[in-house]
C-alpha cells in the first residue's frame, strides 16, 4: 500500500513537472511575440540610436532568462529532496531487505535517465536552432524597418 502511495506521488510529480515546463515554454513564446510586436511598433527614431544586435539579442536571451528564473523558482528543488530523503527513510523503517533490493535498481535507473538525458539534449539543440532562425528573422525585420 505505500508503494502504492509512492507511485501515485511519482505520477503526480512527473505530470506536475510536465505541466509546468509546457506552461512555462509557452509563456516564454508569448513575451517573445509581444516584444517583438512592441519593437516592430516603434518609432523609427528608436531604431537610430539602437543597435540592431542588441534588440535582437533582447527579444531571446532576457525572455529565455526569465522564464528559466522563474521555472527554477518554482519547481523548488528542496521539496523533492525532501521528498526523496523521506521516502528513502520510511523504506528502510519498514523493510530493509526491501530496501536493499530497491538499491540494486540504481544502475538500470541510471542509464534509462542517461538515455533520457540525451534525448533531451537533442530536443535543446533543436530549440537552439529554432530560436537562432526566429532571431535572425527578428532581426531582419528590424533592419528593413526603414524600408517599410
Amino acid at each position: 500500500s505505500l508503494v502504492a502511495v509512492y507511485a501515485v506521488r511519482a505520477i503526480f510529480t512527473f505530470i506536475s513537472a510536465t505541466l509546468l515546463s509546457m506552461g512555462v515554454n509557452r509563456l516564454s513564446t508569448r513575451l517573445q511575440t509581444q516584444l517583438v510586436r512592441s519593437l516592430l511598433e516603434q518609432d523609427i527614431a528608436f531604431f537610430d540610436g539602437e543597435a540592431r544586435g542588441a534588440l535582437s539579442q533582447a527579444v531571446s536571451a532576457d525572455v529565455k532568462e526569465a522564464t528559466a528564473a522563474l521555472k527554477h523558482m518554482l519547481q523548488n528543488g528542496l521539496q523533492m529532496l525532501t521528498a526523496v530523503l523521506g521516502g528513502a527513510y520510511s523504506l528502510f523503517a519498514l523493510s530493509r531487505r526491501l530496501s536493499l533490493v530497491m538499491l540494486t535498481a540504481i544502475p538500470v535507473t541510471t542509464v534509462v535517465f542517461r538515455q533520457f538525458g540525451s534525448y533531451i539534449r537533442a530536443l535543446s539543440r533543436q530549440e537552439r536552432t529554432a530560436t537562432a532562425r526566429a532571431a535572425s528573422i527578428v532581426d531582419e525585420s528590424v533592419a528593413n524597418i526603414r524600408t517599410v
